[in-house]
Parts: structure tokens; C-alpha cells; sequence
């Protein structure tokens, strides 16, 4: 008989376990798309900031070589 309830304690508390191993993965991988998220965030920022500043020089370069300027 003790044996049985060592056994089934030994499966409750893998049960446990592997709950809360799967827990502990959702938070890192929430955690991880959080910093992935963000970096993304300040990639694209940093994307149109380069597209605002090209496109100014790319207006500029044009309008020199029309005579706009």
C-alpha cells in the first residue's frame, strides 16, 4: 500500500511539475515577444525616420535638378 501511495504522490507531483515547467515557458515566451515586439517597435521607428530623412534629400536632390531650389 505505500508503495501505491508513493507512486501516485511521485505522478501528482510530475503532473505539478510539468505544469508548472509549462507555465514558466509561456512566461518566457511571452517575455521574449515582449523584447522581440519592442525591438521590432524601434526597428520600424528607426525605418521611417531613415525613409523621412531620404526621402527629404531625395526632394531636395529633385528639386535642384528641376531648378526648384
Amino acid at each position: 500500500m505505500q508503495v501505491f501511495g508513493a507512486v501516485l504522490f511521485f505522478r501528482i507531483d510530475e503532473k505539478s511539475r510539468r505544469s508548472k515547467g509549462k507555465k514558466r515557458n509561456v512566461k518566457r515566451i511571452g517575455e521574449q515577444f515582449e523584447f522581440d515586439q519592442a525591438a521590432e517597435n524601434s526597428a520600424i521607428d528607426a525605418g521611417f525616420s531613415a525613409l523621412k530623412v531620404r526621402g527629404k534629400k531625395w526632394g531636395r536632390l529633385s528639386k535642384e535638378r528641376i531648378g526648384l531650389n
